[in-house]
């Protein structure tokens, strides 16, 4: 879905890293949408129910397009 597309990197407001120093950023592509929400619905993925620093609303977006599957 990603090969030879240039994507853009957003950042969390207020969130920059995780407790281990990764960047957190959302990918967005070219056509301007999300990509977590656009695959969100393939059997790979799913949303991780632990600690998260995503924005609440997002993340309620990600359980609504998901079909329950968790990933940890």
């Amino acid at each position: 879905m990603l090969a030879g597309q240039t994507v853009t990197l957003v950042a969390e407001p207020e969130v920059d890293t995780d407790p281990y120093g990764r960047q957190l950023r959302y990918v967005r592509l070219p056509s301007g949408a999300d990509y977590g929400i656009s695959v969100i619905g393939a059997p790979h993925t799913g949303v991780y129910q632990g600690d998260n620093d995503a924005d609440p609303a997002y993340l309620e977006r990600l359980r609504a397009a998901d079909d329950g599957r968790d990933c940890g």
